[in-house]
């Protein structure tokens, strides 16, 4: 309500691309089912969700940063049973894909309270 036209644009900017982050997502979760599978994780679930328009806005305006530049749009989160299970998932995870160091926070250490 106080930010019509950033919200229109933010909202614009993802509809655009909704195609494309709703593949990209299915995509990410098949390759982790792999991924975990090889890594002998063996109950897990991984379930993946487009961010909302308002915390996207939020991390704009924390960040000063426009949203081209907001790399988690998407969320994808995985499921296990143990902490042990947890650290296998980074550890194959951060193996496969690249992690931006900066943007890495590790709630498995400090978890949100």
């Amino acid at each position: 309500y106080l930010q019509p036209d950033t919200y229109a644009q933010i909202s614009k900017w993802l509809s655009t691309r909704r195609v494309e982050r709703v593949q990209y997502v299915k995509h990410t979760i098949d390759v982790m089912n792999d991924l975990l599978k090889k890594a002998h994780v063996t109950q897990f679930e991984i379930n993946g969700r487009v961010k909302h328009i308002f915390s996207i806005y939020n991390k704009m305006a924390r960040k000063s940063l426009p949203i081209e530049e907001i790399y988690d749009i998407s969320a994808l989160l995985v499921l296990v049973n143990t902490i042990p299970e947890c650290y296998a998932v980074l550890s194959a995870l951060q193996a496969e894909f690249k992690h931006i160091p900066q943007e890495f926070d590790d709630y498995i250490a400090q978890p949100k309270a």
